[in-house]
C-alpha cells in the first residue's frame, strides 16, 4: 500500500468500492456530495495513527449515507466482535440521524426512542459535507470516548468536523424542577441487597448479544461485573436476587437473569421500557 512507512503499520484492510452509474437524463446534474474511497482510506489511516499514539487497538468502519460500508479496517489482533460493534455504531448513527453519543444521551433523557438492537456506545459519528449527510465513521476497541477521539482525528484528516447534529438538543436531559427534599428512607429500605455467592456463580458466563458479540459476566468476590465486546467493564449492582442495575454506562440500564421452563438461562436487558434477550452460551 503506497505511502505507508514501516511494517509496524500492518493493518488488515478490507475495501468495498461501488461504482455509481448516472441515470439517463441526469448526466449533466452536479455530482452529489459523497465520501470517496481515497478519502475513506486517508481517514482510517489518520485514525489508526491516533490509535497507535495512544495504545488503542481498534476496528473502523466508514459507510456512505445509506450505511453501506466503503472502507473497513481492523488493526492487528483486533477480534471480529469489535468490527461487529463498529458496524452497529454506524447503523445506529445512520438510523437515528445523530452521533451515537447524542443518541445515547437522548435515550437516557427519554427524548429519543431506543432503536432495537442498537448498542448504547459512543464512537459512531455522522459525516456531513456542506450540511448534507454523506456517511458515518465509527471505531470500537477502547472506551466510547476514546473510540470517538480516534474517529475525529480521521475526520479532521479529510476536512470534516464533528459538529453537533441539528436539533440534537433533545439529547440533553431536561433541567429538573426543584422540589422539596425527600424524606429519609428507613434504614432497612436503604440496606444494600446481598446476593449469595452461589447464586452469583450461576450468572457467570457469556451472553449472546448477536453473532460473535457476547457480554461476559464475571464474579469478583461478592460482586458481578459485565463487559460488552470491546468496551470497559461495568459493575452489576443488585436490586433483587435476579435483577441488577448497570453502573458505569451512560444510559440507565438494568439486567435481569431469567431461567425458562426448560432450564435454559438468559438475561434480559431493560432500557426505557425496551427489552433485549441475550441467551447464555453453553
Amino acid at each position: 500500500m503506497r505511502g505507508r512507512t514501516g511494517a509496524a503499520l500492518a493493518t488488515a484492510i478490507l475495501v468495498v468500492a461501488t461504482t455509481v452509474q448516472p441515470m439517463e437524463g441526469q448526466q449533466g446534474a452536479p455530482a452529489a456530495a459523497r465520501i470517496t474511497l481515497d478519502e475513506a482510506r486517508t481517514a482510517v489511516d489518520a485514525a489508526v495513527a491516533e490509535a497507535r499514539r495512544n495504545g488503542w487497538n481498534l476496528a473502523f468502519v466508514i459507510s456512505d449515507a445509506e450505511g453501506t460500508p466503503i472502507y473497513l479496517g481492523r488493526m492487528d489482533g483486533v477480534p471480529k466482535r469489535n468490527y461487529d460493534v463498529a458496524m452497529n455504531k454506524v447503523n445506529t448513527a445512520i438510523t437515528s440521524g445523530m452521533h451515537t453519543a447524542e443518541y445515547v444521551a437522548g435515550v437516557r433523557a427519554g427524548t429519543v426512542k431506543a432503536i432495537e438492537g442498537a448498542l448504547p456506545f459512543e464512537g459512531g459519528l455522522l459525516l456531513r459535507r456542506g450540511g448534507q449527510l454523506v456517511g458515518a465513521f465509527s471505531a470500537s476497541g477502547a472506551s466510547g470516548a476514546d473510540d470517538a477521539r480516534a474517529v475525529r482525528a480521521g475526520m479532521a484528516a479529510i476536512g470534516i468536523e464533528a459538529t453537533p447534529t441539528p436539533g440534537a438538543a433533545v439529547a440533553s436531559a431536561p433541567t429538573p424542577t426543584p422540589t422539596a427534599p425527600a424524606a429519609t428512607a428507613p434504614a432497612a429500605a436503604q440496606a444494600a441487597v446481598r446476593v449469595p455467592v452461589e447464586v452469583l456463580d450461576r450468572y457467570v458466563g457469556e451472553y449472546e448479544l448477536g453473532p460473535d458479540a457476547f457480554v461476559v459476566v464475571r464474579r469478583k468476590g461478592d460482586t458481578l461485573t459485565g463487559q460488552p465486546p470491546g468496551q470497559p467493564e461495568f459493575v452489576l449492582e443488585p436490586i433483587s436476587q435476579t435483577r441488577f442495575n448497570v453502573r458505569g454506562t451512560s444510559v440507565k440500564l438494568e439486567v435481569e437473569f431469567v431461567t425458562d421452563a426448560a432450564g435454559a438461562m438468559y438475561k434480559v436487558l431493560h432500557q426505557n421500557g425496551q427489552e433485549m434477550r441475550a441467551p447464555k452460551r453453553k
